[in-house]
Parts: structure tokens; sequence; C-alpha cells
């Protein structure tokens, strides 16, 4: 009965979506780029991550903070190394790339390290699950060294929270058989 309710709650969840994206993709300019990024959010969920890759890079980044456009590079990452038809792990990575790039451009040095280990914990974590324990125990060094050069930060900080959730994942997983 439970999984009953949750197919037809996933249903009803897709049915939505579907009419958003109709709504969408007939007035595409009629969505600010917070409900555009849900949208996207939404579809890639269901698996079409080739239109949720096309929805998401609609938004015009013109005007947007350095900040909020490595953001949208993360989104446009995480969709890429999703399942589905758009997935493409060289696009994802080159948008994580940029992401960096321009998280390096950021003249305050604390702003600049948090959003560094935002990139690297959406980075080390999609590693994780599409190419394994190799790379992201790489990359969960270096969060590890940043949580480390980085003491003042509270952990209740999201960011850090997040980073520490990753860095115990990857412990987690890619622990050596006993």
């Amino acid at each position: 009965m439970a999984f009953a309710q949750v197919d037809a709650k996933r249903g009803e969840i897709h049915w939505l979506t579907d009419e958003a994206y109709s709504l969408f993709a007939a007035q595409p300019k009629s969505c600010g780029r917070f409900d555009t990024y849900t949208l996207a959010e939404e579809i890639m969920k269901k698996g079409d991550t080739q239109a949720a890759f096309e929805v998401a890079e609609s938004v015009d980044l013109s005007g947007l903070s350095t900040i909020d456009k490595a953001d949208h590079a993360l989104l446009l990452e995480r969709i890429r190394f999703s399942e589905g038809d758009g997935y493409n792990i060289e696009q994802a990575r080159e948008h994580i790339r940029h992401a960096g790039r321009l998280a390096g451009t950021l003249p305050d040095t604390g702003t600049r390290t948090k959003l560094e280990e935002k990139i690297l914990s959406v980075r080390t974590i999609n590693e994780l699950w599409r190419v394994g324990c190799d790379p992201a125990s790489a990359m969960a060094g270096g969060l590890k060294a940043l949580v480390d050069a980085t003491p003042h930060v509270p952990e209740s900080d999201p960011v850090r929270v997040n980073t520490l959730q990753t860095i115990a994942a990857v412990s987690t997983k890619c622990q050596p058989p006993a």
C-alpha cells in the first residue's frame, strides 16, 4: 500500500513538472531564475537531463554576481553528472572548472575559500558517485586540508556541514576492506 502511495505521489510530481515545462517551453521568459532552476532540478530528477540542462542554461547570467554565476555552473555540472540522456562527464567537469575559475576571481579570501570548498564538495561527491573512490578520496583529502586550514569556520556553517558530510561519505564508502 505504501509503495502505491509513493508511486502515485511521484506520478503527480512528474505530471506537474511536465505541465510546468510545457508552460516554460511556450513562454521561457515568464519564469524567474529561481523558478527556472527549480524546474530544471525537477526535470533532472525525472532523468530527462538534456531538457533539464537546456532549461537551466536558458537563465540570463548578465547582472549576476560571481557567486551566482558559480552556483549556476554547479547546477549545470550536477545536471551533466546525473543519469539521463544529457549525461556528459567531460562537460560536467568543464562546468566545475568554470565555477572554480570564477571563485578564483573573488577578492575576499573568506568568500573565495567558502565557494571553493562548496565547489570541491560537489565535485567530490559526484566523482564518488560516478567514477569511484580513487578520485573522490584524493578530493576528500583536499577538502580535509581546506577544513584544517580554516578552523575559524564554525561547524554549523551550511557549507562546512556539507563539506564534513562529504568527507565522511567518502571515508565510509572508500574504507579498505578489513
